[in-house]
């Protein structure tokens, strides 16, 4: 999924690069999880410009993927790290809605980590860059079936093994 990002978004000029990158699956909506990680570059980009970096990296730890992109872009001031991922929120409020967003992309993200039992955090310093980190839980090979049962097909509830790497 990472690669498959990556080569969809090239064509935006930035520098990109891929760090890290384990074998992760984690047990996720993957139309969701796309959604999430689009989410993640599209802000990346908009607070970049051609001469700068983004990254996109996979790591294990500790039973968690972390999927993370990080960018060498405006970065973000102390005061909005705490609203960022409220709905409606931006970054840079002077910024025009018509080029800037609505400020959905990142409650997204927020909304589709926590469904899926994990969370996002960011670390940021202005003029400098952001790093964001979609943390998922990884999926349990025990745990889940090799398919679906007759009877969850049946009630609708699908486990879909997802690999992120």
């Amino acid at each position: 999924m990472v690669m498959e990002t990556l080569s969809r978004w090239s064509t935006e000029h930035r520098r990109w690069s891929v760090g890290a990158v384990d074998e992760a699956t984690v047990e996720a909506d993957p139309d969701r999880l796309q959604l999430a990680l689009d989410a993640l570059i599209e802000n990346a980009v908009k607070h970049t410009t051609a001469e700068d970096s983004i990254e996109l990296s996979l790591k294990r730890r500790a039973g968690v993927a972390v999927l993370a992109v990080a960018d060498t872009g405006t970065g973000i001031s102390p005061e909005t790290l705490d609203r960022i991922f409220d709905r409606f929120a931006r970054a840079d409020p002077d910024r025009s809605r018509d080029g800037g967003g609505v400020g959905l992309g990142l409650s997204v993200v927020k909304a589709v980590a926590e469904a899926h039992g994990g969370s996002v955090d960011v670390r940021s310093t202005l003029g400098k860059g952001s790093t964001f980190a979609l943390r998922l839980p990884l999926a349990d090979a025990r745990r889940l079936p090799a398919r679906a049962s007759e009877e969850d097909r049946s009630a609708g509830t699908v486990v879909r093994q997802v690999p992120v790497g």
